[in-house]
């Protein structure tokens, strides 16, 4: 028994010594590759905190008009305002003119009147389009 415990031994002696603690050149590159790793993790945690802070303060200004501009129907009907203008003067022009109309007291002459106030309206409404 005290034969095999001899060899074990120095085969473990031998070991333990060939692979003993790495060289200080070995420890100071690994050393400074550790240190370059973590400051580059530093780096990357605070970056990855502003731009989350960045898409906090972002996501505080929105409002529900954002979302009204964001739809597709915003842009897909589009009102033009000097056409609504215009067709509201036609209106405004058809209404004064059916008024004066209704204070006619010959019925044939009023009949007249209101088919020359639709016919204006409506002359009036083709160059609102036309424009």
């Amino acid at each position: 028994m005290k034969l095999l415990i001899i060899p074990f031994v120095m085969g473990a002696v031998l070991f333990f010594s060939a692979c003993g603690k790495p060289s200080e050149e070995n420890h100071a590159a690994h050393q400074k590759q550790l240190d370059s790793l973590t400051n580059r993790i530093a780096q990357l945690e605070k970056q990855n905190s502003q731009i989350m802070m960045k898409g906090r303060i972002a996501g505080s200004f929105s409002s529900g008009l954002d979302a009204f501009f964001e739809t597709d129907e915003f842009w897909e009907d589009i009102v033009d305002v000097g056409d609504a203008e215009c067709s509201k003067r036609c209106i405004d022009m058809l209404t004064t003119h059916r008024k004066a109309c209704a204070a006619m007291t010959d019925c044939a002459a009023r009949e007249a009147c209101y088919k020359e106030a639709t016919e204006n309206a409506a002359n009036c409404h083709k160059q609102c389009m036309a424009n």
